[in-house]
């Protein structure tokens, strides 16, 4: 795990114009046509702000930088094309989502699966229809209401024209890729904000991180005309109440201003549980923007791998089960409920129950893959996704780096934790759904099902079969007792395993029995000439079940030691045996390792 370096004193100074001069523009033929375009998106007038309750209705009362809007459309010459546009805001709800895209398919000749609407997360920009809605919109004044609803509808028509002119803008490109690293992204979960600095200068800063810069580069004529980049931690520097886009903004101005004429587009990525820290400040969140935009510049510096032009995109949606629905009558008592904003949830649940919509057991969750040339896969996944999932996703990759995860796009309708996360609770485990009107926390199985639905989305981007189960397969409880470990499958017999102190038999007719009575085994395993061979933990031994029923004990101590509890087992292909002799529940251990 990367250390965050102290650097937000005396921030190193970067030649951009040094740097842009030495680009190593790709050799692959211009057959790309490519497109980018951006639009103002700043509010023209005072309005409520997005992403602290704390605020309430207030509204912004200035402008530290501007927001932006900005498209990219590619298409790789085969009648293949993607948008992705990028949005300086804290979010958009499913609804705003549909009209856009619809509008999007509608107007520039689209399929939805080749549209990505991505957000920056920033919480310094205003509040947009109704994402967020027991934290905002159903807590303002009508006046209030018609501003948001006013700036969602210009939103949209904003988007549409940006988009449209990015596909006006089309020309022969030339695409390369490459990553970089920039390590200020903090894992807040486990860190506490007051203790970041102490612990950063002790080495001692704790948690996952994705500390990866992923850059994609557009060339035309040698010239680069458009990088698109992304960066895991919340853009969440600033909580005043000036409009501002934040570190992932100040790192595109900053940018720009040193590459005349490139577009630079930020997607944010798996940060969720991630925090620009310390924070709190401008000259933090310019800090940060910074070491970000120097880390794509110094990234463009380096070897750029030239993307050739091919390019397919995918997107499906998983239904993610909640953990459980309110009753409603535990609605009504929450209506009643001193949490303005527990309460709040609580009637807009109410509202659409008494209307004749009942609540829904699940959500409908999109993910999405875009597949760039040979190697890149491009994921999106919609929500606040937190920083296992990417993790996950690049850890299944031959190159992790072929392997660009984005989170905050599509629909940004909850936090998205993992299992791990989701167990530990607090705000990212549950507490946030409250915020975004959801009727409970998730169930414990969406990080399998997420993760499920991006391996199929991957397999059919290879055209490689890597699931080991059929497409929609589910796990079936065969058993409740009498298996707990060692499961092994027999074509011949069926299901093996170790239970009740016995090597128990689930026949392929379901019917279960005692396999070997009192063999206190845990790992087993069938051998190259189909005899069963057992780690025997009780009697601290391997052994081999013979053909006529009798046991052969392979071996039951090493250099004069017994064998501490033989616990799992394998073998090559030449037949030998590898085992595991942990100590568990042992005072005094046998057999000893290096530690």
């Amino acid at each position: 795990m990367s250390v965050l370096q102290r650097t937000i004193k005396g921030a190193i100074r970067v030649c951009f114009l040094a740097i842009a001069t030495s680009c190593i523009a790709p050799t692959v033929r211009a057959e790309w046509q490519v497109g980018v375009a951006k639009v103002n998106i700043t509010p023209t007038a005072p309005m409520p702000m997005a992403g602290y309750a704390s605020r309430g209705a207030d509204f912004a009362t200035g402008k530290l930088n501007d927001l932006w809007a900005k498209a990219i459309l590619l298409d790789d010459g085969q009648g293949n094309r993607g948008l992705l546009v990028t949005m300086d805001l804290c979010g958009i709800d499913n609804q705003l989502s549909a009209l856009l895209c619809e509008r999007l398919i509608n107007s520039a000749g689209l399929k939805r699966e080749q549209i990505i609407l991505s957000v920056s997360h920033t919480h310094s920009g205003p509040v947009v229809a109704k994402n967020l809605r027991p934290m905002h919109y159903a807590i303002f004044d009508d006046a209030s209401r018609k501003l948001v609803d006013d700036y969602a509808n210009n939103l949209v028509e904003n988007v549409v024209t940006c988009a449209l002119q990015a596909r006006d803008n089309l020309k022969p490109s030339r695409l390369s890729y490459t990553s970089g690293k920039v390590t200020f992204a903090t894992n807040r979960r486990n860190n506490p904000a007051d203790s970041v600095d102490a612990r950063r200068s002790a080495g001692l800063l704790a948690g996952p991180v994705d500390h990866s810069l992923p850059v994609l580069a557009v060339f035309q004529e040698d010239k680069l005309i458009a990088t698109v980049f992304g960066y895991a931690c919340h853009c969440t520097t600033l909580s005043g109440m000036e409009w501002s886009s934040d570190y992932a903004g100040y790192a595109q101005d900053q940018i720009e201003k040193e590459l005349p004429g490139c577009t630079a587009m930020f997607w944010a990525g798996c940060g969720a549980d991630q925090n620009p820290l310390p924070r709190r400040s401008v000259d933090l969140a310019q800090a940060y923007g910074h070491q970000l935009a120097g880390g794509v510049m110094e990234a463009l510096k380096g070897v750029l791998n030239p993307i050739e032009p091919k390019l397919s995109t995918r997107l499906k949606t998983v239904e993610l089960p909640f953990a459980s629905l309110p009753t409603e009558q535990q609605l009504e008592n929450d209506s009643q409920s001193q949490d303005r904003f527990i309460a709040s949830r609580a009637q807009q649940l109410l509202s659409q129950v008494r209307a004749g919509d009942p609540l829904k057991p699940t959500y409908s969750y999109p993910a999405a893959t875009w597949k760039l040339g040979k190697d890149l896969i491009w994921v999106s996944l919609g929500g606040e996704v937190v920083v296992d999932y990417v993790l996950a996703i690049k850890a299944a990759a031959e190159v992790p780096e072929h392997r660009w995860v984005m989170a905050y796009a599509h629909d940004v309708m909850a936090y998205i934790p993992s299992r791990r996360v989701l167990a530990e609770g607090g705000y990212e485990g549950g507490g946030a759904m409250v915020y975004y009107g959801l009727p409970s926390p998730w169930a414990p199985e969406v990080e399998s099902l997420i993760l499920d639905q991006v391996t199929k989305l991957i397999a059919e981007e290879t055209s490689t079969q890597v699931a080991v189960f059929p497409v929609g397969a589910r796990a079936e409880m065969l058993q409740k007792s009498g298996a707990g470990e060692g499961p092994l499958w027999d074509p011949q017999l069926g299901l093996l395993t170790s239970g009740d102190g016995h090597v128990m038999l689930r026949s392929k007719s379901g019917k279960q029995s005692v396999f070997i009575e009192n063999a206190g085994t845990n790992g087993l395993g069938i051998d190259n000439q189909h005899r069963l061979v057992m780690c025997q933990n009780i009697a601290r031994r391997i052994a081999r079940r013979e053909a006529d029923g009798t046991l052969t004990v392979l071996t039951d101590h090493f250099e004069g030691h017994r064998y501490n509890q033989p616990n799992d087992l394998t073998f090559d292909s030449r037949g030998r045996i590898y085992f595991t002799d942990p100590k568990y529940g042992r005072i005094e251990l046998e057999i000893v390792d290096d530690e």
